[in-house]
């Protein structure tokens, strides 16, 4: 599984390099935890994530109720190392298709107007899984159009039965949508 997240994070590094960071956005979530809960399709929790340090800037404490993991122990590595297997090097194919679609198909100013939506899912010691929506938006943007942090929501929809699909979404209520999309064919 390491050497999965290792791919994930240095296509991120190569794809989003910062060389102008931008003070990062202050913690100013409280209210996202009362409205997270009305709007999400189950158990989820947020974070923002700093491609600048590759690390967690905020994780909500609801993270314990998805993953088991107290808020403060958890990094990057400890979430990886809960994707399942067989998804690990799919969610690579997605993620490098997020970043060609953010860097070579939309303009810069239209980054934080998207979201990526994707399904995957996770495994735990006991051999449960847990299927995922993961969803992320850019919501700090450097001058030169590096994605700085992201604001990722991880819901727990493994009731919803969905099938995993291995497709990705990028979806604005600005500007078009692409939906359900195969990261391996993505020509951007």
């Amino acid at each position: 599984r390491p050497m999965g997240m290792q791919h994930i994070k240095r296509a991120w590094k190569i794809g989003n390099s910062i060389s102008e960071p931008n003070k990062p956005i202050p913690d100013t979530f409280k209210i996202v935890d009362q409205i997270g809960h009305f709007f999400s399709p189950g158990d989820f929790y947020y974070y923002i994530l700093n491609f600048e340090t590759l690390t967690f800037d905020y994780i909500s404490d609801s993270v314990k109720n998805v993953l088991g993991v107290e808020a403060q122990d958890m990094t990057l590595e400890k979430m990886f190392s809960f994707y399942h297997p067989e998804d690990l090097e799919r969610v690579l194919e997605k993620e490098k298709a997020v970043i060609k679609f953010k860097f070579n198909h939309i303009d810069k100013s239209e980054i934080e107007d998207y979201k990526t939506v994707y399904m995957i899912r996770y495994s735990f010691p006991d051999g449960s899984i847990k299927k995922i929506l993961h969803q992320a938006k850019a919501i700090n943007v450097t001058k030169n159009g590096k994605i700085h942090q992201v604001l990722g929501v991880h819901a727990d929809v493994t009731y919803l039965n969905i099938p995993i699909d291995h497709k990705v979404s990028f979806i604005s209520h600005k500007y078009p949508s692409y939906y359900s999309l195969d990261p391996s064919h993505l020509v951007f």
